[in-house]
């Protein structure tokens, strides 16, 4: 189940990604509707949020004043862009200003940029197991770049291709670097 915060207005889109510290699952929500009909008023009680996969396997919610993270508007669209300093994930509202967000801090990583027919990447941390799918298009009218952004410590990688081919990759030798 998810966290109270996450449920008091509507969710158009959302992000997964690895916290850059502990690489469990985190996802950043957007939402809110202005549309509605006049009786009813609008849904606008959410402010954007970040949600973390906690160590009792839960999902636990970052306040916006804990996060950064505070997205009021009507928002209904992500998207995040990897660039050599670290992802940017991009908010668009309807009726208001796009908005952009970085992490607060950086960590060595591993950029791997798959082919076209790769559809699925799978890689170990620290002894633990990942798989991640890889889209085309990941939000509401919003496509975020084919880039992958792996820890540093990230082993055993191989891409998936959507005939279940399998290729692995070798994690280069120096951090930040680009496959």
């Amino acid at each position: 189940s998810l966290p109270d915060m996450a449920q008091v207005a509507p969710v158009y889109s959302g992000i997964v990604k690895a916290n850059i510290h502990t690489s469990k699952p985190e996802v950043l929500l957007v939402g809110n509707d202005y549309g509605m009909e006049l009786v009813t008023g609008r849904c606008d009680a959410f402010n954007g949020l970040l949600l973390e996969y906690n160590s009792e396997e839960q999902w636990s919610q970052l306040l916006p004043s804990q996060s950064g993270f505070y997205v009021p508007g009507d928002a209904k669209g992500t998207a995040v862009v990897e660039t050599s300093q670290g992802p940017v994930y991009f908010v668009t509202q309807n009726q208001s200003h796009s908005l952009a967000f970085t992490d607060k801090e950086s960590s060595p990583s591993i950029m791997i940029q798959p082919q076209q027919s790769d559809v699925g990447i799978e890689y170990q941390v620290d002894g633990k197991s990942y798989r991640q799918e890889l889209y085309y298009g990941s939000g509401f009218l919003s496509q975020s770049s084919r880039k992958i952004r792996l820890p540093a410590g990230a082993r055993s990688i191989e891409l998936i291709a959507a005939n279940g081919t399998r290729r692995a990759v070798a994690p280069p030798s120096s951090k930040n670097q680009n496959i």
